[in-house]
């Protein structure tokens, strides 16, 4: 049993202005971290990171403070392999989690792999992508030597309903904003 909620899972704060409020306890956080992230990036925060991309915290520091702009707009991260976009991209879910609100996270090519028709409901996998107010679409353009107008179709579907909705993305891709198309 957690010795801060005794297990309620809630515990009482005092926010900025002096007054209570409860907020679920960094057990029940540890438990439930953001959908789909990597075992291993699950513990991954902004304040633990320890990669030389400065210029990148700080636009994900921005993206985490004006998430909910209406205004807002999503965030691509883009390298070669190994340079930490997918660490980073699961910190900041991560610190938005802790924010007691909900996101997820998904790999571009097992998404396609979920949602190619099939004869079944594809509002079964695409339901919670689209309705997640954070969503981390990870290694776009991973599908490039099989891309179709099926995988341009559904990802701009994805992406469109999204913004629509007033939904924010981070993606994460080996390939520049152009070489993606």
């Amino acid at each position: 049993m957690c010795n801060s909620c005794q297990g309620t899972t809630w515990i009482d704060v005092l926010d900025g202005d002096g007054v209570a409020r409860v907020r679920r306890c960094q057990c029940w956080v540890d438990l439930h971290r953001g959908d789909g992230v990597p075992e291993e990036f699950k513990a991954a925060t902004l304040d633990n990171w320890g990669g030389t991309y400065e210029h990148a915290v700080t636009a994900a520091r921005r993206f985490l403070s004006d998430v909910h702009d209406p205004g807002g707009r999503d965030l691509y991260l883009c390298g070669s392999i190994g340079t930490g976009k997918t660490r980073l991209a699961c910190s900041i879910l991560n610190e938005y989690y802790c924010q007691q609100r909900a996101g997820t996270f998904r790999r571009v090519p097992w998404l396609l792999v979920q949602l190619q028709p099939s004869g079944g409901s594809d509002l079964e996998y695409m339901g919670p992508v689209v309705a997640a107010p954070v969503l981390i679409l990870d290694d776009l353009g991973a599908e490039r030597s099989a891309a179709t107008d099926y995988t341009r179709r559904t990802l701009l579907a994805v992406a469109e309903q999204r913004r629509d909705a007033g939904r924010r993305t981070i993606w994460t891709s080996n390939l520049t904003p152009s070489a993606v198309g």
